[in-house]
């Protein structure tokens, strides 16, 4: 049971990391940022790396010593999780460009 608890903490911080590096994109397309910090960026970028590699550890483990597959939908839609779609390093970095060379009214310090 332990695995599992760690498991999903790992998910829940995943899925919080995503959701708040896609608020950041919306916010900053739409011009609705006075500002972002590049650093801070990177750090959820570094942040949600080292959790989806966490999750896909545990989810190993979980499946090793316990039988137990980690997926989300259900029934015959449930996939893998993180799955191989999920966020790596490269989304990451094209994200990085994307800030960098999206024309918006958002200022982005260092």
């Amino acid at each position: 049971m332990q695995v599992w608890e760690k498991c999903a903490a790992c998910v829940q911080a995943r899925e919080n990391l995503l959701g708040q590096l896609s608020d950041l994109q919306y916010g900053y397309a739409n011009g609705k940022l006075g500002f972002i910090s590049l650093q801070e960026v990177m750090a959820k970028c570094v942040e949600l790396h080292t959790v989806t590699c966490a999750v896909q550890a545990l989810a190993s483990q979980l499946r090793m010593e316990h039988g137990i597959l980690l997926e989300y939908g259900d029934g015959q839609s449930a996939s893998a999780y993180p799955g191989v779609d999920a966020v790596g390093v490269e989304d990451m970095v094209r994200f990085l460009e994307w800030l960098r060379d999206t024309d918006t009214s958002v200022k982005i310090y260092p």
